[in-house]
């Protein structure tokens, strides 16, 4: 889940070539237009793709194949900055994702 109070960064390679920050609201209408457009093959977490980076953040790692417009494969490890929500002052609320970032193999 997305934060409803701040951005989220999305950054995805080609063939799908988006880069910039968009609310919530934005993440959802792109990811729905994106998993209309390209069928997934297979999306699996990497087996040792969760790990800290900090105290209340993580980023997970995983692997998404896709068939382009052309059904042509692609395959991107993508990476989920995951972490606590601020809530008030402390930041011990949901785990929301920050960041989405990948890099085509």
């Amino acid at each position: 889940m997305f934060s409803s109070r701040e951005p989220v960064s999305i950054s995805l390679p080609e063939p799908i070539s988006f880069s910039d920050q968009i609310s919530a609201e934005q993440a959802f209408f792109l990811f729905r237009k994106i998993f209309e457009t390209y069928t997934t093959f297979e999306f699996f977490p990497e087996t040792s793709g969760f790990r800290p980076v900090g105290p209340g953040r993580y980023i997970l790692k995983a692997r998404w194949s896709f068939l382009n417009k052309n059904r042509n494969q692609n395959v991107f490890h993508v990476y989920f900055y995951i972490r606590a929500e601020k809530a008030g002052s402390s930041s011990r609320g949901p785990w929301r994702i920050a960041e989405i970032k990948a890099e085509r193999l």
